[in-house]
């Protein structure tokens, strides 16, 4: 499965679930290709002639966008330790958020669930160096093992470092100048925030389904699942009639596996899914 694309100085990067980062002109001409340990789920970042990944082995990885000559990499990931996912080795910490810049600093973070630890480096993106790091905000809360689980792509917003955090908080926060977690430690184990995955403890969480509304009325719905390994598909529903309730958005595959079971009907027809 590959990437998204990512055009910069007339070149178009992109990378796959084997590791492999591949460089074409304009015109799909391959120019180069370099392989990373592990598997790549976003798009590489490029930076001043240079092109930045992540890698499921636990590692940032940095080349010459050019050329592909490697210029180095760093283990964000605790020690080499590799566990079996879906049939393939990758790191107990994958960098599986890719990576972003600002200000001449590169910020990765390694992790997938909160109880094995989740880490946060700062980087010098032209040597490599490390700058700051946080290992400690997998737990932020020892009374009832709650913390930060790396879920989702690192972004910068509103002056902060931030990437969906799963568990009892939605987005995880730290400050970009010292990686200082920003969520305060929670003592419940209940939460609800909207997600189409999860796959540990739902009985722990109420999870929402994502919907967005067009302007015609009709929604883009990815109803959230509990079943663990199996994933729900985008669904574009019909839109409502005048005065209709709104259906209730947090129903789980299960529960509409249930339905077509029991004679239950929904009354809003998918155009397609």
């Amino acid at each position: 499965m590959l990437t998204a694309p990512v055009i910069a100085g007339n070149m178009i990067f992109l990378a796959d679930r084997s590791g492999v980062i591949y460089a074409y002109d304009m015109q799909g001409k391959l120019l180069w290709k370099q392989y990373t340990g592990g598997a790549i789920f976003y798009p590489p970042t490029v930076s001043k002639n240079r092109l930045y990944a992540g890698s499921a082995d636990g590692r940032v990885y940095a080349f010459a966008a050019k050329t592909g000559q490697p210029l180095w990499s760093f283990r964000v990931a605790p020690e080499q330790r590799w566990i079996p996912v879906y049939g393939k080795l990758i790191s107990t910490w994958p960098v599986a958020g890719g990576v972003v810049i600002q200000n001449d600093t590169l910020y990765a973070a390694a992790g997938i669930a909160h109880f094995d630890g989740t880490h946060l480096v700062a980087l010098d993106p032209i040597t490599g160096e490390l700058k700051q790091e946080n290992n400690t905000s997998g737990v932020l809360s020892p009374t009832v093992n709650s913390g930060i689980s790396l879920q989702g792509s690192l972004f910068i917003e509103e002056g902060e470092l931030r990437f969906l955090a799963g568990g009892v908080y939605e987005i995880a926060r730290y400050d970009l100048q010292t990686l200082k977690c920003l969520n305060m430690p929670r003592t419940e184990v209940q939460s609800q925030f909207r997600t189409a995955f999860y796959p540990y403890y739902p009985e722990y969480g109420k999870y929402l389904s994502i919907e967005h509304t067009l302007a015609d009325r009709r929604e883009l719905v990815h109803d959230a699942s509990y079943e663990g390994s199996v994933f729900t598909n985008l669904t574009l529903k019909e839109a409502l009639p005048p005065g209709a309730p709104q259906e209730k958005k947090e129903v789980a595959r299960w529960l509409s596996m249930r339905a077509r079971r029991t004679g239950e009907s929904f009354k809003r027809k998918n155009i397609w899914e």
